[in-house]
């Protein structure tokens, strides 16, 4: 058995995110799965790994290990706490299941994985000490099916420790991470800088519905389209990155009117579909492919000589 672990303040690294993607400064550290006491022991046996497991420490301070993270960390790895929240979560996975948390097992397999306990056929990826939320959460993974298919989450839940999948994981996550918040800034100011060079049609511009500026086959123009990069700030290795991007495949659009059409041509391969709903202001064109088409929306800027997708880099020009 596997001596206490003292980790050190020293043993934790400073870092501007936690598991890897979010942006919450933290302290790090790392251990081995055979660090743990006999947890992963099977694991490691039959895939003759030892992986890597990542402790988090979530704080006010996130650059000094403070007097409760010290006590969580003491419990789990000095007092070797780890090892029964770990066996009360396996049991209360088990408990809950029933009869259905074997299945596809035979009556030796399950005699020999009860023998062993589960932990020590869970691989132990991430110990997340969270001082903020004054909770411990863990995320595990195994070979066995019933704990790999959804992934294992080990939790506290009013003073027991309770096992779940990895929805418990994504959930706790989900506090935490900004990321869909960011992506819509940077669209919307992505967007904003589009609007710049192509700008909107006021609102009070008359509705119509003729299209027959946007009639015609439109072909990709790599001039065309640095002029607007240009304009809308872009450098001169972004702009070529782009352009590099735009010009692989040949890729053309095409509009007709009866029926209202519309295609894409990717060297020469044709993509059709008839336009249920069209509406234009000005430059601005809105349409959706009738449903058997797909019903999908289209957002477009076109002035008769040039056409765009609102919020795209490229520009096309009538052939």
């Amino acid at each position: 058995m596997n001596q206490p672990i003292k980790l050190k303040s020293a043993d934790f690294k400073h870092s501007k995110k936690f598991i890897e993607k979010i942006n919450k400064p933290c302290l790090v550290a790392k251990i081995r799965n055979s660090d743990l006491f006999g947890i992963a022991a099977q694991y490691m046996k039959e895939t003759r790994t030892d992986p890597a497991c990542k402790i988090y420490l979530v704080g006010k301070d996130s650059k000094t290990v403070s007097k409760w993270q010290r006590e969580k960390l003491d419990w789990l790895f000095v007092e070797k706490g780890i090892v029964e929240a770990v066996k009360q979560a396996m049991s209360a996975m088990e408990s809950e299941a029933g009869k259905e948390f074997y299945l596809g097992h035979d009556d030796k397999e399950i005699l020999e994985i009860k023998k062993h306990g589960l932990g020590s056929y869970l691989r132990m990826d991430t110990i997340l000490i969270d001082e903020l939320a004054k909770t411990v959460i863990m995320e595990a993974d195994s070979e066995l099916p019933m704990l790999h298919e959804h992934g294992v989450t080990i939790f506290q839940r009013k003073g027991r420790w309770r096992g779940g999948d990895g929805d418990e994981w994504i959930d706790y996550l989900r506090k935490y991470d900004d990321s869909d918040e960011r992506e819509d800034k940077e669209r919307d100011a992505k967007l904003a800088n589009w609007k710049k060079v192509f700008p909107m049609p006021s609102p009070d511009s008359p509705l119509e519905k003729d299209f027959t500026p946007l009639c015609g086959t439109w072909c990709y123009d790599k001039s065309k389209s640095a002029e607007f990069l240009k304009k809308r700030g872009f450098k001169a290795a972004a702009i070529k990155k782009a352009i590099s991007a735009a010009t692989k495949g040949d890729l053309k659009w095409r509009f007709s009117k009866n029926p209202n059409h519309f295609a894409s041509i990717l060297q020469g391969y044709v993509i059709d579909g008839h336009i249920g709903i069209f509406e234009r202001r000005g430059c601005f064109y809105s349409l959706r492919k009738t449903p058997e088409y797909g019903g999908l929306p289209y957002s477009i800027w076109c002035d008769g000589q040039m056409f765009t997708f609102v919020g795209s880099d490229r520009v096309y020009t009538k052939k």
